[in-house]
């Protein structure tokens, strides 16, 4: 019987503390759900690809209003385990997007100049594109509305110490012709009216 009223008495002494404590626990709970609530998960799309010594991957929204600027992410993560000095095009990492009648476009503008680039194991080379922006200056295959596949590929991937050594031949020191994404389909809707 005394055990039982000594535990009462606890409670009672640290009461306030637990509520003020259950009310925090409930404003963070309210707080993340609402959120929650308002985002949209389904509104962006990533795709990755992974050979012995790198992950491509590619992320974008997958719906945009026809004439809407959006922007693609392309990332190149090194993850093989020793130091490398990497020979590639200037632009490592380019996109191509492919309408419902075949046609194409590729974000890169030629020439295409060799860069090289240390990269340690775990390093990232991120390459972002404001899609509409490039489009607009070449053809305009993303003006309409309809389905369109996207891709990330790279650039022939060249070992920099077996390009210049003459123990190897040019066919030694390429790592990797290029690295490609599966595609990705996304939505270029009509305009809305309010624009």
């Amino acid at each position: 019987m005394f055990l039982i009223q000594m535990e009462v008495v606890k409670i009672k002494k640290y009461h306030p503390f637990f509520v003020i404590f259950l009310l925090i626990c409930f404003s963070f709970s309210l707080l993340g759900c609402s959120i929650n609530v308002n985002k949209d998960t389904n509104s962006n799309f990533s795709e990755e690809v992974q050979t012995s010594n790198f992950a491509l991957s590619i992320e974008g929204p997958k719906k945009v209003e026809a004439g809407e600027e959006f922007e693609l992410k392309g990332t190149i993560k090194y993850i093989g385990e020793e130091e490398l000095k990497l020979l590639h095009g200037e632009s490592i990492i380019r996109f191509r997007i492919i309408d419902e009648k075949d046609n194409y476009f590729d974000t890169y503008e030629p020439p295409l100049v060799q860069t090289q680039t240390n990269l340690k194991p775990g390093e990232k080379i991120e390459i972002v594109r404001n899609l509409n922006e490039i489009v607009k200056d070449s053809r305009k295959i993303i003006e309409n509305p309809g389905q369109y596949e996207i891709y990330a590929k790279t650039t022939t991937l060249i070992d920099g110490e077996k390009e210049f050594s003459d123990k190897y031949s040019d066919e030694e020191a390429i790592i990797k012709d290029e690295i490609v994404t599966e595609s990705v389909k996304i939505e270029i809707k009509e305009e809305s009216s309010e624009n």
